[in-house]
């Protein structure tokens, strides 16, 4: 901060009477910055004002939500410039999808919010990969599209079509064994 002359805390009439001025022009003057007594910038009410609004502005988008992209390109001219908003999914393999506003049209983005259905499809994909109902049987299995095992990985051992690693508790080790064994 820079140094005052006279130094902050004097009482002189005219210290106080620039000071109520300088708090008009902060308070009633125009939209930009006024410098303080020391020469730094500060900014007007109205200035922040227009920041807080500008931010406003461009966190409206992301809060609504339009039941069909006609909607959303109806509603354009509030959504900001390049901010982004959200469409709701005509399946049920999103929840909703992201629009942008580029120059004044709206713009698929490609980002989609999934659907619980979605995330539940993954999920049961994933519990179909492991098995808990066996000791012998493998935690995790890696399966082609038709169900063919390409691998299997448990507890003690791995396995591939091409080999099998099982783990031997008295050489504290390993054994590699191809399909012939």
């Amino acid at each position: 901060m820079a140094e005052l002359n006279p130094p902050l805390g004097t009482t002189m009439p005219e210290i106080f009477l620039d000071n109520v001025k300088r708090a008009d022009e902060l308070v009633n003057g125009p939209a930009g910055t006024i410098n303080d007594r020391g020469g730094e910038p500060l900014e007007t009410w109205r200035q922040m004002m227009a920041k807080n609004d500008e931010v406003r502005q461009n966190l409206i988008p992301l809060s609504k939500q339009y039941m069909n992209e006609a909607a959303a390109q109806a509603d354009i001219a509030n959504i900001p410039e390049g901010s982004s908003t959200y469409v709701r999914s005509p399946d049920s393999s999103a929840l909703a999808d992201e629009y942008m506003n580029v120059a004044g049209t709206l713009t698929a983005t490609g980002r989609r919010m999934p659907s619980q259905a979605a995330i539940q499809a993954v999920l049961d994909y994933i519990s179909s990969l492991i098995a808990t109902d066996d000791a012998d049987s493998p935690l995790l299995t890696l399966n082609d599209e038709a169900g063919f095992r390409l691998a299997a990985f448990g507890l003690n051992a791995i396995q591939s079509n091409a080999m099998t690693a099982e783990y031997d508790e008295f050489i504290d080790g390993f054994v590699f064994r191809d399909s012939v064994g």
